[in-house]
């Protein structure tokens, strides 16, 4: 969008997470995603610790997955090979990740996927996000 628009997004509270880098501007919309949830779906953020912190501040209830490198030498490969980040900044993000509720050690990308599922299916498990859709069921099973 337009620096214009999205200030007015930023002013009117339309954002869950934002951030100005060098001179261009990030966020994420929160009506995007809710209406994504409101579907029923699952949304999965890339974003930093700092987009991080923004988004459990507004939403308590989001679940929040830290994606460690298996060691310093292979996330500088990974890097490197991008050709996009700063090394020395990316060690520094790894500092925060005692923020996240979750750790996932990203050295296999399998691996890393099945655990993430594996978070996401037992967060729909959850009886306060399950207990609208179980209504009827407790009900039949006198416990309504």
């Amino acid at each position: 969008v337009e620096p214009a628009q999205f200030q007015t997004m930023i002013d009117a509270d339309g954002f869950l997470e934002y951030a100005q880098v060098f001179h261009n501007a990030y966020g994420t919309a929160a009506a995007s995603v809710d209406a994504l949830l409101a579907a029923g779906k699952d949304v999965i953020l890339s974003i930093d610790w700092q987009g991080a912190q923004q988004v459990m501040a507004r939403r308590p209830d989001t679940r929040s997955v830290f994606l460690l490198p298996p060691s310093l030498e292979a996330l500088r490969e990974r890097l490197t090979a991008r050709g996009q980040d700063n090394p020395a900044e990316a060690e520094e993000q790894i500092s925060h990740y005692r923020a996240f509720e979750f750790v996932i050690v990203n050295e296999d990308f399998q691996r890393a996927a099945g655990e993430l599922q594996a978070l996401i299916l037992c967060d729909r498990l959850r009886r306060t996000r399950r207990e609208a859709d179980l209504q009827l069921l407790l009900r039949q099973l006198g416990q309504e």
